[in-house]
């Protein structure tokens, strides 16, 4: 197994970070969880086959989390004619208008290989060597709007993606301290520094990773000086950085 972060800031896109979006591979398959890096460019680059790509999981329905995986859905459509995903959203609207942009570019396409589905509370995905299950989170409660972590196990590994959480952490989901994980990957841009330091203690995992940090300039210091204090690793989340199992 191997997870490399495509994109890693915030709402903002920075001159070193594209936003939210992680590649997690097993096997000969591969998960995009969220889309908000340009993921069609930089696969490209990386001369990664759309083929591999089998579904995207996206947290919530914000910008910076779906809206560069737009071109690369679209390239599926209607030009890699091999390839195929599943792209889970979890609010009627967000498919509507992901379903709405790929026709309006492709309007003659019958989007069988690109299936944009809305998922909810007590959604599961067990394909392709990938067990995913989703834990509801308060993100967008204020707005009556859905947002979800993830729990991730694969190849004899059990992985975490927090989304994006409220700014207490509140809806941290317990799981994170009951059971073990191989890594757990926490977001860091809504709450201070010191709400995530705190979080972080009692954690049962062997590496924590922070993602999605803003702002930089003041937590990345706190969380390198602070990493000697937890008996895992932790770490932040670089653009490009690869963990392999």
């Amino acid at each position: 197994m191997k997870l490399t972060f495509l994109g890693t800031s915030h709402g903002l896109i920075e001159p070193e970070r594209h936003c939210s979006s992680i590649l997690l591979e097993v096997g000969d398959c591969a998960f995009l969880i969220d889309g908000g890096a340009p993921v069609g460019d930089i696969l490209v680059r990386r001369g990664f086959p759309f083929e591999r790509v089998k579904a995207l999981f996206n947290t919530h329905f914000h910008d910076d989390h779906i809206f560069g995986c737009l071109h690369f859905l679209s390239l599926i459509n209607w030009y890699y004619k091999s390839a195929s995903v599943d792209v889970f959203i979890p609010e009627a609207a967000g498919v509507n208008a992901v379903i709405g942009l790929l026709r309006a570019a492709e309007p003659f396409s019958e989007l069988d290989r690109v299936r944009v589905r809305e998922y909810g509370d007590g959604f599961s995905y067990d394909e392709n060597g990938l067990s995913l299950r989703a834990i509801r989170t308060r993100h967008l409660s204020w707005a009556g709007r859905p947002s979800y972590s993830f729990v991730a196990e694969a190849e004899g590994r059990k992985l975490f993606f927090s989304g994006d959480l409220s700014d207490d952490l509140s809806d941290l989901s317990d799981i994170v301290y009951r059971e073990r994980f191989d890594l757990i990957v926490i977001e860091s841009a809504h709450q201070p520094i010191e709400t995530l330091l705190s979080a972080l203690r009692g954690m049962n995992a062997d590496r924590v990773t922070v993602n999605h940090i803003c702002p930089q300039e003041e937590k990345l210091p706190r969380i390198a000086s602070a990493a000697k204090d937890y008996p895992f690793e932790l770490r932040s989340a670089n653009d490009g950085d690869e963990i392999v199992f």
